[in-house]
């Protein structure tokens, strides 16, 4: 099934490209078919359609903030930088957890969701606290 409706939304890009196709459909098509997320968005970067999303931080992120090293905090924004540009990066779908998504940064795991046009960063914790 995902093999046809990707046929169908690149029949549909040649034809009128993403008029079909809100901001946020197009993100889930992103996450929900992660094999598939490459060529997404390289037709988006061809389409000139990048989501530039506004990113909010929680309170809480200023304290994880503060017991993380220097170095991998730099890590760690360019990695959210990043990841404001349509999602890009290494970003899960959290099953039966809030927040909703996931990103990793190294050994870190940077919590998250998406409401329209901005991503709000709940949490940035090691991998091994994140999900406790």
């Amino acid at each position: 099934m995902g093999v046809f409706l990707l046929s169908l939304v690149f029949a549909l890009w040649r034809i009128r490209p993403f008029s079909f196709l809100s901001k946020e459909e197009f993100t889930q098509f992103i996450l929900h078919y992660p094999s598939q997320k490459k060529i997404a968005i390289f037709y988006a970067q061809w389409y000139n359609f990048f989501i530039k999303y506004k990113i909010e931080f929680k309170p809480r992120v200023i304290k994880d903030c503060k017991s993380i090293n220097k170095k991998i905090l730099r890590l760690i924004f360019s990695k959210i930088e990043i990841l404001s540009d349509a999602l890009q990066g290494d970003v899960k779908k959290l099953t039966n957890y809030s927040p909703e998504y996931c990103l990793r940064a190294g050994d870190y795991k940077i919590l998250f969701e998406t409401e329209n046009e901005r991503i709000i960063i709940y949490r940035i914790m090691h991998r091994k606290e994140a999900y406790r």
